[in-house]
């Protein structure tokens, strides 16, 4: 089908977790590689939904809550939810048997309950946040997705230090979740890295810094070396195609960026930024 609408070559497919699409991915680069049709051999064809694996996180998180909220809620839900306290407030003031009907169900919600709806609504409206930035269509976003993967990082080891023991817990659960798919530099796909190096306010310089800020020193290094001989392997496969186009034409260098890009504030990036500054 893929040779049929003219597509000979792919540089990287875009699939969520299922097995079934691993098994997808294997007979792809079965048919291509052996034409040509792959970069680097399929080394990056292979490359996982970020937005699926964000929710992914989110429910092995929201599993550890159920006590105080239901599995299917979502940001939307909890920031509807948080409106009607003073609801409950009213109705109590208004009719007496009000409470007593509830405590004989589920409950009345206590001062806690709503407490923890807030902190909870606070905490995945961040990573609403991020599914919105990362499944826009109308700009770019390949160049931010290891932006949006550092925050990630650092909102969950800070949700770990939260007084709550739920939340401590629960940060915990998702931890464990964003390291099975972003916790080993061989089962993340490098173009995450690549996209963050070529946007010119970012290059190796801040990738390095974000990457010793997320890991020890010495898994940074080993990410930061594999990262450099696979952008000599890149330029090595298009540099022959590129000195043709560039002597018989120039090439357009200035790229628009969604209003979204710009106003994003990374905490990553301000500690980079401040450290730059005390040099």
């Amino acid at each position: 089908m893929l040779v049929e609408l003219g597509i000979d070559k792919s540089f990287t497919v875009t699939v969520d977790n299922a097995s079934s699409n691993d098994v997808a991915i294997g007979y792809l680069r079965k048919k291509f590689n052996p034409r040509g049709g792959l970069v680097q051999n399929g080394n990056y064809l292979h490359m996982r939904c970020m937005a699926h694996i964000v929710n992914l996180i989110v429910v092995e998180g929201l599993k550890e809550m159920n006590k105080s909220v239901e599995n299917n809620s979502t940001c939307l839900i909890l920031d509807t939810t948080q409106n009607f306290e003073k609801v409950f407030e009213r109705f109590e003031e208004q009719d007496t048997n009000f409470r007593a009907k509830l405590e004989r169900g589920e409950g009345w919600p206590s001062v806690d309950n709503w407490t923890n709806v807030k902190n909870l609504r606070d905490f995945l409206e961040q990573f609403y946040g991020v599914t919105l930035r990362i499944s826009s269509i109308s700009y770019v976003t390949s160049n931010n997705f290891f932006d949006e993967l550092s925050e990630i990082d650092i909102l969950l080891r800070d949700a770990q230090l939260n007084n709550s023991v739920d939340f401590n817990v629960m940060a915990i659960k998702m931890k464990e979740k964003y390291d099975k798919y972003w916790g080993d530099i061989d089962k993340i796909n490098l173009l995450m890295f690549v996209a963050c190096v070529l946007d010119p306010r970012q290059k190796l310089k801040y990738l390095e810094f974000a990457l010793n800020e997320m890991s020890s020193s010495e898994k940074a290094c080993e990410m930061m070396q594999k990262l450099k001989e696979s952008l000599y392997k890149l330029l090595d496969e298009y540099k022959p195609p590129l000195h043709n186009t560039c002597s018989q034409s120039s090439v357009p260098t200035h790229v628009s960026l969604g209003e979204p890009q710009q106003k994003m504030k990374r905490r990553i990036q301000a500690l980079y930024k401040k450290c730059e500054l005390e040099i």
